[in-house]
C-alpha cells in the first residue's frame, strides 16, 4: 500500500529527524530520529505516511554554504552487487527503476552508484564493485525543495514549513546535501500517521 487513507487514522506520532552532511556535494540520505534511530530518505514504513512540517538548516560555521533539499521516487530492498551487476533479494519498499542513485550503509559501497540499465534483477549500475548482502536505499529526484541556496554563516534557513507542508509515502524519501562538509545540519519536524 503505496498511500494509505489517512481519514481514518489509528496513530499520529510526533518526531524530529536531524542529519550533517559529512562530506561536500555529496547527497546525504541517512537521518536520525528520536535521538539515535536511522530512517533513511524520511521513507515512513509500509502502511504509513510521513508529513513533513518543516524542514530548516542551520549553517554552524563561519563561511555561507549552499544547502539542497530533493524529494523523490524511493524503493529499500536487499542485494548484492559483482562487478556492475545488482542482484537483488528482496523489495521491502518501493520500486526499483533506471535513474535511482543507490545508498548502503554496508561496506565497501561505492557513494554515487545509479542504476543505468534493466527492468528486472540483476540490474546494472555505473561503479564496479563487490557488495555482499546488504540493505540499499535507492531514490530518483523528482523535484528540489532546495536547490543550492546560499546559507549565511551562524544563520538559520527555513525550507519547508506548515504552510507549504508535504507528505512523504512509502515510496517516496527524502536526500540533502551540503556545498561544506560539516558546515549545514537539516532538521526536519514530521508526523508519523498510521
Amino acid at each position: 500500500m503505496a498511500n494509505p487513507n489517512i481519514v481514518n487514522v489509528t496513530s499520529i506520532y510526533g518526531n524530529t529527524a536531524y542529519v550533517t552532511p559529512s562530506a561536500a556535494a555529496t547527497n546525504t540520505f541517512n537521518w536520525a530520529y528520536n535521538g539515535a534511530t536511522a530512517l533513511p530518505m524520511l521513507t515512513p514504513s509500509v502502511g504509513t505516511v510521513n508529513r513533513l512540517t518543516e524542514i530548516s538548516v542551520a549553517n554552524t560555521t563561519s563561511s555561507a554554504a549552499t544547502a539542497t533539499v530533493i524529494v523523490g521516487s524511493a524503493a529499500i530492498f536487499t542485494a548484492s552487487i559483482s562487478t556492475t551487476s545488482l542482484t537483488v533479494t528482496a523489495t521491502a519498499q518501493g520500486t526499483i527503476a533506471i535513474g535511482q542513485t543507490l545508498y548502503t550503509t554496508g561496506a565497501g559501497f561505492t557513494t554515487g552508484t545509479t542504476i543505468t540499465a534493466g527492468s528486472t534483477s540483476p540490474y546494472t549500475v555505473s561503479a564496479s564493485q563487490t557488495v555482499s548482502s546488504s540493505t540499499f536505499y535507492s531514490i530518483s529526484p523528482s523535484a528540489y525543495m532546495a536547490y543550492q541556496i546560499s546559507v549565511p554563516p551562524n544563520a538559520t534557513l527555513i525550507i519547508i514549513d506548515k504552510t507549504n507542508s508535504l507528505y512523504i509515502t512509502e515510496n517516496q524519501g527524502i536526500v540533502v546535501a551540503s556545498g561544506t562538509a560539516n558546515a549545514l545540519t537539516f532538521a526536519a519536524t514530521f508526523e508519523q500517521i498510521t
